[in-house]
């Protein structure tokens, strides 16, 4: 069953109220639990489903499908696009007119995949960088986010629906689910924002491009063996190839 535009919207509103609501989580695995909503389609079941530290939703056609799901304790992807956690930054410019900067980073390369800055960045806006990027680095698995309206309403269900793609919500309340992008979120602020007066629009786009080409390009970390963030994209690039070769080469061999 596929969602109807007119009707995914109210959908979309109701998971954002669920998901932000105080819900206490099972004790023990495989507990469900289901709570109606009345929308444009009827009456719809929520399914959370307890494991632990986590629940999914499910709803029909988008949700269903696991398209929208809650916190899952993933283990560290391997390989780039796996994942990409996804969360906003604000500061104010000298003339105290908001700065809203949507930051992208990769959880396997730790690259900084994208920082733009707008004044204001909605769902729509949102899902249209999204493409752009995607159309030039491909798709990521998953995205992973908090519960912000951007990340929940009908745009960015619609665009992971017809791109195949998996959302991740932390739990209200718990940014340490999205450690990754919080952290790169403190050093882009102490390193960057912190750092300038600025002045307009311009101004800040040139700021931030130069600090996320210094930090992919020319920061060693010890976590990546002495390498930056972009040289260890290519490093798990290649060995992904390796990889793949070598799975190819033992089907050819099971075959003959």
């Amino acid at each position: 069953m596929e969602l109807r535009r007119d009707a995914l919207g109210s959908v979309s509103s109701d998971i954002h109220r669920a998901t932000c609501r105080q819900l206490p989580l099972p004790a023990r695995d495989h507990v469900r639990v289901y709570t109606p909503f009345t929308t444009n389609l009827g009456c719809v079941d929520t399914r959370l489903v307890g494991q632990g530290n986590c629940f999914t939703f499910g709803l029909p056609g988008v949700l269903s499908s696991g398209i929208l799901s809650s916190f899952r304790h993933d283990v560290s992807p391997d390989l780039a696009n796996t994942v990409w956690p996804i969360d906003f930054i604000f500061d104010r410019f000298a003339n105290g007119r908001q700065l809203k900067i949507l930051g992208i980073v990769d959880d396997a390369t730790t690259e900084c995949v994208v920082a733009h800055a707008e004044h204001a960045l909605g769902g729509d806006y949102l899902v249209r960088i999204l493409g752009r990027i995607c159309q030039r680095r491909g798709y990521p698995d998953i995205i992973r986010t908090d519960n912000s309206k951007e990340f929940t309403r009908r745009a960015m269900l619609e665009w992971a629906h017809r791109n195949n793609r998996k959302l991740r919500l932390i739990e209200p309340g718990k940014p340490n689910q999205n450690a990754y992008i919080e952290s790169f979120n403190s050093r882009f602020r102490d390193e960057c924002l912190n750092e300038h007066w600025i002045f307009n629009m311009r101004h800040a786009r040139r700021l931030i491009e130069a600090w996320q080409r210094e930090y992919n390009e020319g920061r060693p970390k010890k976590g990546l063996g002495g390498l930056t963030p972009v040289e260890h994209a290519r490093r798990v690039a290649k060995r992904s190839i390796i990889v793949s070769a070598s799975l190819q080469i033992g089907v050819l061999l099971n075959k003959g």
